[in-house]
């Protein structure tokens, strides 16, 4: 039990210094504040955006998409411009 709340004490004093570091960068702060305008996104959800996508805010949003895997891009490889074959019944 006193392990457990030791973990608990300090993950909640580690939320409020993550918080603060946030709060204290103006673009970080402006783009938290953007975040918690969308249903569901608190704290924790903006402290790991911010943590795991850094350029967040400094890149274009085609970028980020691009970084984080979402973007839409052609399939093109070759002479193969971004159709996918079925042979046999099965996509190549």
């Amino acid at each position: 039990d006193e392990v457990i709340a030791l973990l608990k004490r300090q993950s909640r004093s580690l939320e409020g210094e993550i918080a603060s570091m946030i709060d204290d960068d103006p673009l970080w702060a402006l783009l938290a504040q953007s975040w918690r305008s969308i249903k569901g996104v608190a704290g924790r959800t903006v402290a790991r955006l911010h943590a795991q996508l850094p350029e967040i805010g400094t890149y274009s949003n085609k970028s980020i998409a691009k970084l984080v895997g979402v973007a839409p891009l052609a399939n093109d490889s070759g002479t193969h411009k971004g159709k996918r074959r079925i042979r046999g019944g099965r996509a190549e």
